[in-house]
C-alpha cells in the first residue's frame, strides 16, 4: 500500500512550470522571485498610486470631514480609521478604499504618526490587523 505522505517520485513539470524555470534561466522576472529582486520600488509606487486615486476620487467634503475630525482630536490619542470613521461615518461603498490614503495623507501632513498595530474592533472586520496611529501636534 503507498503511504500518501511519502513522495511517489519526481514530479512531472508541467508546461507553464517549465516555462516559468526556463524564463528565469535566461534572466526574466519569475512568478517565484523574490520581491526584492523583482522591484519592490515598482510595488510601492503602484500602491501610492492607487491610494491617490482613491482620494482623488472620494467626495471632497468627506476628506475634509475626516482630515477635521483628526485635527480636532487631542494629542497623544491613539486611533484607526475605524475610530475616525466611527465619528463621522462610513464613506460611500466605492470610496472605502481611500481610507488607508486618507490616513496616510493625514501622516504626511504631520497629524498622525504609525505606532503599531491593533485588531480591528468591527465584526465586518473578523478581527483583520489595522493600523493604529497617534495624534501628533
Amino acid at each position: 500500500m503507498l503511504d500518501p505522505w511519502q513522495s511517489a517520485g519526481p514530479r512531472k513539470e508541467t508546461g507553464a512550470l517549465r516555462s516559468a524555470v526556463a524564463a528565469g534561466q535566461q534572466g526574466s522576472p519569475t512568478l517565484f522571485d523574490s520581491a526584492a529582486s523583482s522591484g519592490s520600488d515598482d510595488g510601492r509606487r503602484r500602491r501610492d498610486d492607487g491610494r491617490r486615486a482613491a482620494v482623488h476620487n472620494t467626495f471632497a467634503p468627506y476628506k475634509a470631514r475626516f482630515l477635521e475630525c483628526i485635527e480636532q482630536m487631542p494629542e497623544d490619542t491613539e486611533l484607526t480609521s475605524e475610530t475616525v470613521t466611527g465619528l463621522i461615518g462610513e464613506p460611500y461603498a466605492s470610496s472605502k478604499n481611500a481610507l488607508g490614503g486618507l490616513m496616510a495623507s493625514a501622516a504626511r501632513a504631520g497629524l498622525v504618526e504609525r505606532i503599531g498595530h491593533v485588531q480591528s474592533a468591527k465584526p465586518s472586520r473578523h478581527g483583520a490587523w489595522v493600523i493604529l496611529w497617534r495624534r501628533v501636534a
